[in-house]
């Protein structure tokens, strides 16, 4: 997080807000001024300059949000962005790490404009398994990176992972209503089949959503109609049930098998990715970034980083042991240059 406030950001819904504001304000004042105008009111007309002033300057930077593609800009800082931590809405980036399972070293590191993590799980473990040149590599991450479309990148990089499966559909059990668990995929006849044992088969074309492409499976709406549990399957005023199925579920359905039978992992997750944060915001004081823009936070947050990973070194290997490595590195480095 970086030394920004909330308030320094302009985000797509207010400027609506403002332009209906300023322009409700703008057609009063220009009324009250024709009404008036051998008396014109000095102050009104300062007001009515800085109205439209400022007006001008949020036409500009809702331009440059269009232009953009986005939906938000800080007047202070063009790179930050405004995040959900916790709960709470922050102003600042988003920061990620890779440690290592054995030393407790931060082996890659990254700072990042998005407002959460679902797209962060490949580059960042893709990053690490080249640093560490490890041809296989198992990646642990929280609910936070579950991205289908991630965890295959990951595995065609022989990548192994193990992030939560969100709870999507506990609202709908909770309710008495029957939930997409409960639809049983059957690979080998390619249709899904209900909790009374109906099929739901294969309908039409793939459908396309956010650059994924999902295959529809559809019941027959009059065994639908005869169903005991019609009321809790479907809605009102659908006849029959649909389910979208993205064309590499399967490597979702193998996560999920792979989650529950290693339950621990996910407390050795805790553990490994809690400690450095823990010591950089508590140990070392650092609690938001000094710098702005997205170049000059990643450099500084790279020196973080190495400050972490050479007092974890230190605590590691003993000054004394660093001390003697180094001298040696610098003799062998100065033999070296003698021969070249």
């Amino acid at each position: 997080m970086g030394s920004l406030r909330k308030n320094k950001f302009l985000v797509v819904s207010i400027f609506s807000d403002f332009q209906k504001t300023a322009h409700l304000f703008l057609s009063r004042t220009q009324v009250k001024l024709d009404q008036d105008s051998l008396n014109e009111d000095k102050n009104l007309v300062e007001k009515l300059a800085i109205i439209k002033q400022k007006k001008a300057e949020k036409e500009a930077l809702q331009q440059q949000l269009k232009d953009r593609g986005e939906k938000q800009i800080s007047t202070v800082d063009e790179d930050a962005r405004l995040l959900t931590k916790r709960g709470e809405t922050v102003a600042g980036y988003n920061v990620q790490i890779a440690v290592d399972n054995k030393h407790r070293l931060i082996v890659a590191e990254d700072v990042v404009q998005d407002g959460n993590d679902m797209q962060q799980l490949a580059p960042m473990l893709e990053k690490a398994q080249s640093i560490l040149q490890s041809e296989n590599l198992d990646g642990l991450g929280d609910s936070g990176y579950f991205n289908g479309s991630q965890i295959k990148a990951c595995e065609d990089q022989n990548i192994t992972v193990y992030v939560p499966v969100p709870d999507k559909s506990r609202r709908m059990a909770e309710k008495g209503r029957l939930t997409r668990e409960q639809f049983e995929y059957d690979t080998e006849q390619d249709c899904y089949v209900c909790p009374q044992d109906e099929k739901l088969t294969r309908r039409g074309k793939p459908l396309q959503k956010g650059g994924k492409n999902y295959i529809r499976y559809k019941s027959d709406a009059a065994v639908c109609a005869e169903c005991p549990l019609q009321k809790k399957c479907l809605s009102e005023k659908a006849k029959s049930k649909q389910i979208e199925r993205w064309e590499h579920e399967e490597v979702v359905d193998h996560h999920k098998q792979r989650m529950a039978k290693n339950p621990n992992k996910m407390r050795q997750r805790a553990a490994l990715a809690e400690h450095p944060f823990g010591t950089l915001k508590h140990r070392a004081g650092i609690n938001h970034f000094l710098m702005r823009g997205l170049e000059k936070y990643g450099g500084e947050f790279g020196l973080m980083v190495l400050g972490y990973n050479f007092v974890r070194v230190i605590n590691l290997l003993g000054v004394d042991f660093l001390r003697d490595y180094c001298v040696q590195r610098q003799k062998n480095k100065l033999k070296n240059s003698q021969y070249a």
